[in-house]
């Protein structure tokens, strides 16, 4: 029942890319107020930063002062945009990425040996869940190879009605805009990589290293501002300007 997400006892609030809205925080207040069937109550509040300040407020009470049997577990990744109040409230358990040769291993024992793990243990960066979807799913592993391949033209050449007619495609779906930061992040490692061992590389022309660190700068910048729903289409295309010479 628990695998299924029918349990009566186990409530699941998963990240589908929205805010919390306040209405559900009440909702689970109200679910968890009420008596258990079974000897616990657990509750999983996947990605808990988007939970507004207003609905993390509302929450705080509950997690004070839980009903008898109930278990709390939360998840985040950005900490900061955590109440205090809420973070000292919990027990921490921090978990960091994974070794690209402990995650190789793990991919080659779980799907054998396939052409793509290489690419596969790039993208994911340490993150075994994204690899494992890779794996699993090749139509993603093509539009992530597709993702990266429209950063490597952004950064060639200037055509910046191109570039903002991506932002136009991707600045009403979260998960998108997500997979695009990811992708830039990772181009931008592989060229700060490449700069400090490749004299001659292509790109030098176009930018410096400290080029690339101020775009890794602006980059992180975008967001932070995306995260806390400041104008995307503007942080966005703020980025993507910095990519002309």
């Amino acid at each position: 029942m628990i695998k299924k997400e029918i349990h009566p006892d186990t409530i699941i609030i998963r990240d589908k890319g929205d805010s919390i809205k306040i209405d559900e925080v009440r909702e689970l207040i109200r679910t968890t107020n009420l008596t258990h069937q079974s000897k616990y109550r657990v509750v999983l509040i996947e990605n808990i930063e988007r939970m507004p300040i207003e609905a993390q407020n509302s929450f705080l009470k509950t997690l004070e002062e839980p009903t008898d049997g109930t278990i709390f577990i939360m998840t985040t990744s950005q900490i900061d945009s955590v109440l205090l109040t809420i973070q000292s409230r919990v027990r921490h358990y921090n978990f960091s990425t994974i070794d690209d040769k402990v995650l190789t291993e793990f991919l080659v024992g779980k799907f054998g040996e396939r052409p793509e793990t290489e690419e596969v243990v790039n993208i994911a960066q340490g993150r075994p869940g994204l690899a494992i979807s890779l794996m699993e799913n090749p139509q993603n592993l093509n539009n992530q190879k597709n993702l990266y391949h429209r950063i490597e033209n952004f950064l060639k050449k200037n055509d910046l009605a191109q570039k903002f007619l991506f932002i136009d495609e991707i600045e009403k779906n979260e998960e998108e805009i997500e997979l695009f930061l990811d992708a830039f992040a990772r181009y931008l490692r592989k060229l700060l990589f490449e700069y400090t061992h490749i004299p001659e590389h292509p790109l030098k022309s176009r930018f410096s290293l400290r080029d690339i660190v101020n775009m890794f700068d602006v980059l992180e910048k975008t967001r932070y501002f995306i995260k806390r729903n400041i104008n995307k289409k503007l942080a966005l295309e703020n980025l993507l300007i910095q990519t002309e010479k």
